[in-house]
């Protein structure tokens, strides 16, 4: 078990994982870094980097080399494609749920019908 940054939760397994975190990193990485992040995620910097400290603690990992210029870490370039992948089957699952959930308001009679094709493709002949 890790201490927390700043006397937050001092037990690992009370911390959970937080989505805004990745897109925070990604946010960052994006944007050049952390003020930049923070504007296009209209917040302040310091809800950026708390978020960014709190997904490296959970993680165990170090992200960014915080000198000038600010770069990313050999973990921080591993992690940064698998954070991507992460949170785009997130938002698409989110999005097809959303969707799921609409198209049963929908009462049946309203909603498109599929219709089976009878269609046989048999191969050309030459």
């Amino acid at each position: 078990m890790a201490p927390w940054i700043g006397g937050r939760m001092s037990d690992k397994r009370k911390f959970d994982f937080r989505l805004i975190w990745l897109k925070s990193f990604l946010a960052v990485i994006e944007h050049g870094g952390f003020s930049a992040a923070a504007k296009a995620m209209d917040c302040n910097q310091s809800t950026i980097s708390r978020n960014v400290q709190d997904l490296e603690m959970w993680l165990g990992m170090t992200f960014f080399d915080l000198k000038v210029p600010m770069r990313l870490s050999d973990e921080g370039m591993k992690f940064r494609d698998v954070a991507a992948e992460v949170v785009s089957m997130l938002e698409s699952r989110r999005t097809l749920l959303a969707l799921d959930k609409v198209s049963k308001k929908i009462p049946p009679e309203s909603q498109p019908k599929v219709i089976k094709s009878r269609t046989v493709y048999r191969p050309l002949k030459s």
